[in-house]
C-alpha cells in the first residue's frame, strides 16, 4: 500500500499551523509521482501567489550623511567630522525596503534552482 505524496504535505501544514497556505497551493489538482514534483509545484504556486500579492517589505535602520534632516540626529558624529559647516549632517532613520530576509531567501532559492 502506497501513501499519496500529498498526504505528508497536508500533515506538515497542519503541524506547522499553516492550513491557510495549504488552500493557496492546489496540490491535489494533478497527481504528483514523487516528492520533488510536489515540492516543485508548491514552490511555483507559492512564488506566483507571493508575486501577485506583493513582496514583503519592512523597515531597515540606516545611518547616512545627508543634507535633509530626518528622524534621529547623532550630533556627536556630525560635530566630530565637522559636517555641519557644509550644511550636512548624520541622520539615523528607518527606510521601508523590499530587501528583507524572506525575499532574499526566496531569491537565493530560485537562483540556486535555476543555476543547479
Amino acid at each position: 500500500m502506497s501513501i499519496p505524496v500529498q498526504n505528508p504535505y497536508h500533515l506538515l501544514t497542519y503541524a506547522w499551523d499553516q492550513l491557510y497556505e495549504a488552500d493557496e497551493v492546489a496540490v491535489t489538482a494533478e497527481p504528483a509521482d514523487s516528492l520533488l514534483d510536489l515540492l516543485a509545484r508548491v514552490l511555483v504556486q507559492g512564488t506566483t501567489h507571493v508575486l501577485k500579492r506583493g513582496l514583503a517589505r519592512d523597515y531597515v535602520p540606516e545611518v547616512a550623511l545627508t543634507g535633509r534632516l530626518r528622524s534621529k540626529l547623532p550630533l556627536s558624529e556630525s560635530i566630530r567630522q565637522q559636517t555641519l559647516l557644509t550644511a550636512r549632517g548624520w541622520c539615523a532613520f528607518d527606510e521601508l525596503r523590499h530587501d528583507v530576509s524572506v525575499n532574499r531567501l526566496l531569491k537565493s532559492t530560485l537562483h540556486y534552482l535555476l543555476t543547479a
